[in-house]
């Protein structure tokens, strides 16, 4: 369960082993498609209309230059025509690793800021040399996952984009629940990962999706309650030095609270 489009995206890519034959033969057929990428003096337009979603256009060509948003939207183009939903989905993770590199986005900054210096990478030659690494991540999967997971994966997995704090299991039924919990007042990870958002999800309003996120200052705490006694005292102390902070870090406290409120119904008495 994760509220987060781009931690769905890469949670479902890799835990689908997709048969390493298939999946090279696949890809070998994607690059083949895509070849005319190379030559420069062809028009990029040749074989495929570029898929540029035009809702967030001005955010995208704020991040990236004409030339690459043009061949983003190509390779973009080839993987919607996929038809193996797995293939689709992994052609779909390697495209989100990408947009970074291929963008004016500041690599090493946590915070959305522009690289007036940067040389960014050509969309073609980045995916070529992420999806080579993600195919040997899936061979490597595929020998040792269990033949009963592989050919029953649904049985085995489910991933759900949702609140934490909303479980879709019922009470006291979990033997075990492992988190990754954001930080406090430190990253705003729907900024973050705002390209993958643009270019994958552009039907979605960054502003409403960052409120979903815990951690995030874009969110007050409202009417809830805050009971650890720990988490009362720091946000007293805070209210001392910046107020706005102060409301931000009780916000998450809670945020975190409900969470916990929620792990605490759905794990078993041994759990």
């Amino acid at each position: 369960t994760d509220i987060n489009y781009s931690a769905e995206l890469i949670t479902q890519t890799k835990c689908t082993p997709i048969e390493p034959v298939l999946l090279r033969n696949k890809i070998d057929k994607f690059f083949n498609d895509l070849d005319f990428l190379k030559d420069k003096t062809l028009s990029l337009r040749k074989k495929y209309k570029p898929h540029i979603p035009k809702a967030k256009i001005q955010r995208i060509e704020y991040w990236f230059d004409p030339k690459t948003i043009e061949e983003l939207g190509i390779i973009l183009a080839r993987i919607d025509h996929e038809k193996n939903e797995d293939v689709k989905l992994f052609l779909k993770c390697c495209f989100s690793h990408i947009l970074k590199t291929c963008s004016r986005w500041l690599m090493s900054s946590t915070k959305p800021t522009i690289d007036k210096d940067k040389k960014i990478s050509k969309p073609f030659d980045a995916f070529k040399k992420h999806i080579r690494k993600m195919m040997k991540g899936n061979e490597a999967f595929w020998a040792i996952a269990p033949q009963d997971v592989k050919r029953n994966i649904n049985k085995y997995l489910t991933i759900r984009r949702q609140d934490a704090r909303h479980q879709p299991v019922k009470d006291n039924s979990i033997d075990i629940q492992i988190t990754s919990s954001p930080y406090v007042t430190s990253y705003e990870y729907a900024d973050l990962h705002q390209l993958t958002t643009i270019w994958l999800e552009p039907e979605v309003d960054l502003k409403a999706y960052k409120k979903e996120f815990i951690g995030t200052s874009a969110k007050s705490n409202g009417i809830r309650t805050l009971r650890s006694l720990i988490g009362k005292d720091i946000e007293n102390n805070l209210q001392k030095v910046d107020k706005k902070m102060a409301d931000e870090v009780e916000a998450f406290f809670v945020d975190m609270q409900e969470c916990f409120d929620e792990t605490y119904r759905i794990l078993k008495d041994s759990g």
